[in-house]
């Protein structure tokens, strides 16, 4: 009886360890993703910036 309680124990503990890699790894992704979406809407403006340019030059 005495052991199955014990395993119980570190169980609880290994989760938690793993919880918190889980956590930087979705942490990490999360950071990814926004710099991401930070790039697209710099070179969309950027393309917005040559197209207006060009009109007027022309």
């Amino acid at each position: 009886m005495r052991k199955r309680d014990d395993k119980k124990g570190s169980g609880g503990k290994k989760n938690e360890r793993n919880r918190g890699k889980k956590m930087e790894k979705i942490k990490l992704k999360n950071e990814k993703n926004w710099k991401m979406i930070k790039k697209k809407e710099t070179m969309e403006k950027n393309e917005k910036k040559k197209l207006k340019e060009e009109k007027e030059k022309r």
